[in-house]
């Protein structure tokens, strides 16, 4: 669950800098606003799914019950990796010039 939550905000990160090499990173670049962004540029294809990802997180963080960690498992197999890889691929499709736009 570590490793999920660490490719959590590691996506959340990259969407992130993206979005200010690009000039579009939101005045306040909470994480709902950065994936709001994101779906709008359409760098990520489903904002719910980053946002149950988040709350999962946050679960996390507070319950870390074996009921609680089996069905985050279960979440992050068929629902969590396919949106991750989904990022990923489009990243390398579009590498970000690593400069930001003020």
């Amino acid at each position: 669950m570590r490793r999920m939550r660490f490719a959590v905000d590691a996506g959340l990160k990259a969407m992130k800098d993206h979005l200010a090499a690009s000039g579009h990173l939101p005045d306040t670049p909470t994480p709902p606003a950065v994936l709001a962004a994101a779906w709008r540029r359409r760098i990520i294809f489903d904002g719910h799914i980053w946002m149950d990802m988040l709350a999962r997180r946050s679960q996390l963080a507070r319950d870390d019950s074996p009921e609680t960690l089996q069905a985050a498992v279960k979440e992050l197999e068929s629902r969590f990796l396919p949106e991750l890889a989904r990022l990923r691929d489009w990243l390398v499709q579009h590498p970000c010039s690593g400069e930001r736009k003020q």
